[in-house]
């Protein structure tokens, strides 16, 4: 059944971009994805023009003619793929109201993938947000990451817009094969979009609540409020965000306040009240190098009244470089940058030993089985002012099963988390 409803979705989904023809905004990479079109979805909501976007992380060969079809969730139930076929034919037979922009997530587990989506919708604007290991088991090395990801700016024709994210300098590397203009988003002082300075704000307590972001473009400097959000590297959804409004042409004193409203999605990096007065960092939903390095070098960067504890499980999908990756992110965790260490599972174990090497201290080190036992080792020490980082890859760990043990209001933050 699902070969056939692929072949029947692309089919419908082509013809209803053709016959429609709305701003189609693809955002593809390896880190950051979700998050970068959360961010642009809000930054597009003025109140007038109406957008679609892909519901959560539905961004494969279903979930993406899905989105364009009749927007939602991809289930896979034959009885709404049937409702799909049925939209999609009604959107064609007769003119229907339909969005104006679709901000579609285009995802890439394996080479081939991202060409597949491309070849349903070709985007007016193209937007790339990381290039980095993930997907080792089936891509075998970064360069062929690289080679996948970065096809989402450069099939892009000459009239199109690219936004690409110059933190990363394999994307500096891969921009003069982009025939599209480019607008860059980062840190990096070359970029079109560029971070300035970040402030975190803090709660009585002196616990984290989000930041204030200083922002460069069109040569002024401009601050945001952005409660719920933190760390450097969930300033980029922003920057992404603000870049490909200027490419759809809209004015960045309209978009800023729109963005104000954006929450990261779930499970990334994400801000709970944790019990006994502590703070969590929801980060549960995936786990990538790139993504746990930065999650640590925020927890490192931040400065709270009590102690900083960490539940990692496990980075998947790295095949025979597993091993090496967890012993390198684990060599991050310095004698004094957490209190305490709290792996989960056997691949997560490499964590530790390898913060051990570097002189953690082996007593505050603790390897468990499951979620559950992470978070029952931790519960008994928190105390008011500490902070717990949570981060694993979803489907090894299932981590958000560690954060709701750990809020301190699980009736109503629970429906909040992955799977909530």
């Amino acid at each position: 059944m699902k070969p056939l409803a692929r072949v029947i979705f692309r089919f419908l989904a082509r013809h209803i971009l053709k016959r429609y023809q709305p701003i189609v905004i693809g955002v593809a990479g390896s880190v950051g994805k979700t998050s970068t079109k959360e961010a642009i979805a809000a930054a597009l909501a003025d109140g007038q023009r109406t957008v679609r976007k892909t519901e959560g992380s539905f961004n494969a060969e279903i979930g993406v003619p899905v989105t364009i079809i009749t927007g939602g969730a991809a289930r896979t139930s034959p009885w709404a793929w049937f409702g799909v076929m049925v939209t999609g034919i009604r959107l064609l037979a007769q003119t229907r109201p339909y969005p104006r922009v679709l901000v579609l997530e285009m995802g890439s587990d394996k080479p081939g993938d991202l060409a597949d989506l491309l070849g349903v919708a070709t985007p007016t604007v193209g937007v790339l947000t990381s290039m980095a290991p993930e997907h080792l088991e089936f891509f075998g090395d970064e360069s062929s990451v690289i080679e996948e990801e970065s096809l989402i700016v450069r099939t892009l024709s000459s009239q199109a817009q690219a936004v690409i994210n110059v933190d990363d300098e394999r994307s500096r590397i891969i921009m003069p094969k982009v025939k599209a203009r480019v607008i860059s988003y980062g840190w990096h002082e070359s970029a079109t979009v560029r971070a300035d300075t970040m402030t975190i704000t803090n709660d009585e307590r002196g616990l984290p609540t989000g930041m204030i972001l200083k922002v460069v473009v069109e040569g002024s400097t401009i601050p945001i409020a952005l409660p719920g959000v933190i760390g450097r590297h969930q300033v980029l959804p922003i920057l992404g965000a603000i870049a490909t409004t200027l490419a759809i042409g809209d004015r960045v004193a309209q978009v800023l306040p729109r963005l104000s409203g954006y929450r990261p999605p779930r499970g990334r990096m994400r801000l709970f009240e944790g019990r006994d007065a502590s703070k969590l960092i929801d980060d549960s939903y995936n786990a990538s190098p790139e993504a746990v390095q930065a999650a640590l070098e925020t927890m490192f960067e931040l400065h709270v009244p009590g102690k900083k504890y960490a539940i990692l499980g496990q980075m998947s999908e790295l095949g025979a470089s597993a091993d090496e990756w967890h012993d390198r992110i684990g060599g991050m965790i310095g004698p004094k940058s957490l209190h305490q260490l709290v792996t989960v599972g056997p691949l997560a174990k490499r964590y530790g030993d390898a913060a051990i090497a570097v002189g953690f201290p082996a007593t505050h080190v603790i390897n468990v089985a499951d979620a559950e036992a992470a978070a029952t080792h931790i519960l008994p020490q928190l105390g008011p002012g500490d902070l717990v980082l949570v981060k694993g890859s979803r489907y090894a760990s299932r981590l958000e099963r560690a954060v709701r043990i750990l809020l301190a209001h699980p009736d109503r933050d629970a429906k909040e988390l992955v799977g909530g």
